[in-house]
């Protein structure tokens, strides 16, 4: 079984430079309810996306509630913030700060763009769709093409893309 890892390895990507956890996404949805575009900050846990704040959420075996957050390091937040907008073909779910975008990519499952210059480009991120063959044509007709395109035994297509830093996103799924 492998070994749970120390404390301060769990929070990997949360730089303690920018508060730490108080001021990194997770303690953000910890303490305070992020902005909308153009909003201001605000304490109302009510703009959190419903699935962050139902209390049906995913649940472990051992009944701990689960959400998954999929983090990006990137360069510059407010270069990338559009092109991960073009990708996903719409404004991020929320905003938890100044230098994080968060969405929701299915129902308690999240990626989410962090400036952090010193880990940017090294990001790999895998979403396995069912509808693998739309969702390459929808992102085409954004005008984003993949990068690499590999079929595996059993029919199984991964399709990636790479970000101006290089940070890879990829989708998967039984046809491409």
């Amino acid at each position: 079984m492998p070994r749970p890892l120390p404390r301060h390895r769990r929070t990997a990507g949360l730089r303690a430079d920018r508060g730490g956890l108080p001021g990194s996404l997770v303690g953000h949805l910890a303490s305070v309810g992020p902005c909308r575009h153009g909003e201001a900050d605000n304490d109302d846990l009510s703009t959190l996306p419903k699935s962050v704040r139902t209390p049906h959420r995913l649940r472990t075996e051992d009944g701990i509630a689960l959400d998954l957050f999929a983090g990006i390091p990137v360069t510059d937040y407010d270069a990338a913030l559009p092109w991960y907008e073009q990708f996903f073909g719409r404004q991020p779910s929320f905003l938890p700060n100044s230098i994080e975008a968060v969405w929701e990519v299915a129902e308690h499952r999240y990626v989410y763009i962090v400036e952090d210059p010193e880990r940017a480009g090294n990001a790999l991120v895998l979403l396995f769709v069912d509808d693998l063959g739309t969702r390459v044509a929808e992102i085409a007709r954004r005008s984003i093409e993949p990068t690499k395109r590999e079929t595996y035994e059993g029919g199984v297509t991964k399709v990636s893309y790479r970000d101006t830093d290089g940070n890879e996103t990829s989708f998967g799924g039984g046809s491409g």
